[in-house]
């Protein structure tokens, strides 16, 4: 080892410094075996050890004593309160009271409408954390960019990312009443094709959707965007204003429903339910607050009625 100097330093364990700071704090080696539980053989080789690679003697040794030298006692001055730092800090990183940085991802329509009430929850219980949200209408590299954790809507495709479902969303197609006024409702999903679309295109296939209804009946529709964005948000402005159809999801158009400025077509026919997933770097050692912030967010999808379903289904890609 060489500090910045450029003299070389001797290479010293910390176990043993350990071992040394305990024979000085009870006065023997004796005692700090005891302490340690360890042999007081072991304890006296240690030393030993240390002191070839430090290149200087600790302790005078008599039949019935040992003495602490002048190096001994420089040494215990430097290391000691470094020693009860690290062990703060070490214990700090163990305990129930978390603290720090939790960096979330979710796409923004999801985070806005749905994921800042379950955060704002969270955070009422841990105070000493500072959350910061990430919403984006695209998925991040949570690795690249120092993501604790990202919620995914469709499925995952990173492998190299834990993930765990914690509920489904349904799919709504929309359209204005000005619009439905003016072309009048589709009847049928391949009525779609030949309509005005607002596609999503951050989507892995915005254009192609799968349809089934009550009856066993399915259909492929390959639609034609008239209109192409980036946003759910945009996507719905657009369509509020009478310029096409939309496929939006369940929790995003609610209350558009409500207020009657957008309205379901074709309710008689289904799309896929999609996946919503708490995804996360596969570290060695998770940490604390991540774990706590996942069992959670379980809890909480699960007590707001979202249901937990192990089928893996695609909504035509993954977002957030």
């Amino acid at each position: 080892m060489v500090d910045n100097a450029g003299m070389e330093l001797p290479d010293v364990s910390l176990d043993r410094l350990r071992v040394f700071l305990t024979v000085m704090s009870t006065g023997g080696f004796t005692l700090a075996a005891r302490r340690l539980r360890v042999g007081k053989s072991a304890v006296s080789q240690q030393i030993a050890k240390l002191e070839a690679e430090l290149g200087h003697p600790l302790f005078t040794r008599t039949t019935r004593h040992v003495v602490p030298t002048e190096a001994a006692a420089r040494l215990n001055d430097v290391c000691m309160p470094l020693l009860r730092d690290l062990e703060t800090a070490i214990g700090s990183m163990g305990s129930s009271g978390l603290s720090g940085n939790l960096r979330v991802t979710a796409p923004s329509d999801y985070a806005n409408i749905v994921l800042c009430r379950a955060l704002a929850e969270f955070s009422s219980l841990h105070s000493q954390l500072r959350i910061e949200l990430i919403a984006d209408s695209k998925p991040l590299d949570l690795v690249e960019q120092g993501l604790d954790l990202g919620i995914r809507l469709g499925w995952p495709r990173d492998s190299t990312l834990r993930a765990i479902k914690v509920g489904d969303f349904g799919l709504t197609v929309v359209a204005a009443p000005s619009y439905l006024a003016k072309w009048g409702p589709p009847r049928h999903p391949g009525d779609l094709a030949g309509r005005d679309f607002i596609a999503l295109s951050v989507l892995r296939q915005p254009l192609v959707w799968n349809f089934s209804n009550l009856v066993g009946e399915t259909h492929r529709v390959r639609v034609l965007a008239r209109f192409s964005v980036n946003t759910v948000e945009c996507m719905l402005g657009f369509a509020r204003c009478g310029l096409g159809i939309s496929i939006a999801t369940d929790f995003s158009v609610g209350s558009d429903l409500k207020q009657g400025s957008l309205v379901q077509v074709l309710s008689e026919w289904n799309l896929p339910r999609a996946g919503i997933y708490l995804t996360w770097p596969n570290t060695r050692v998770e940490s604390p607050k991540v774990r706590t912030l996942i069992n959670f967010l379980r809890g909480w999808f699960k007590q707001n009625g979202a249901a937990i379903d192990q089928r893996w289904l695609s909504i035509g890609g993954e977002r957030g």
